[in-house]
């Protein structure tokens, strides 16, 4: 008689409470630190500068993780990275950086210089997830452990710099600097 045979497949559930400080961790990373409570002081000093700027990095580096785990648990993503990828920080460094360049760049005067802060960080991090791959292959690296670096961020924000006037309410600024001090330079232009 044949001997019967039975397999057992076992499905995990990914632990995703390791992305608690993954947006801190994004902002420390572009530093190339890896330590939330560096990305908190980080931000805190992006905070005395500027509020609204460090509000753009929280939430450059939030959408960044976030995409990337909707990225990584849909299996979207061709790459072999993991939750832990985004759990230091990996896919959130490039993400806030771009929110942060809109929100340098661009008089803040609309929802859609917002929209763009937050469009920019999505697209920054769905070509992160793209990116690193090849850049995996390209290296050999059996992981995604070797970063593209800030190729992702620069491509992205080169779009979001041509978006200017493309939708209603979003203008460059004439200085920029702050996005508080763009909106009052703006404002005092317009007096």
């Amino acid at each position: 008689a044949a001997d019967a045979v039975t397999t057992t497949t076992t499905t995990s559930t990914p632990d995703i409470s390791i992305l608690w400080d993954a947006p801190l961790k994004g902002i420390s990373e572009i530093f190339v630190v890896d330590s939330s409570l560096s990305g908190a002081i980080i931000l805190g000093g992006i905070g005395v500068y500027s509020p609204m700027l460090a509000a753009h990095a929280l939430l450059g580096s939030s959408v960044g993780a976030v995409t990337g785990t909707a990225l990584i648990l849909s299996d979207m993503t061709t790459t072999s990275t993991s939750l832990n990828d985004i759990a230091l920080g990996l896919w959130g460094f490039n993400s806030a950086l771009t929110s942060m360049a809109v929100g340098v760049f661009y008089v803040p005067t609309a929802a859609s210089t917002f929209l763009l802060s937050a469009g920019g960080a999505a697209a920054t991090a769905v070509l992160y997830g793209a990116m690193q791959s090849v850049f995996s292959t390209i290296v050999g690296a059996a992981d995604s452990s070797v970063p593209c670096l800030t190729l992702p961020f620069c491509i992205t924000m080169t779009g979001c710099y041509l978006m200017n006037g493309s939708m209603r309410g979003l203008r460059l600024a004439t200085n920029p600097h702050s996005p508080e001090l763009n909106k009052k330079e703006e404002e005092d232009s317009n007096k």
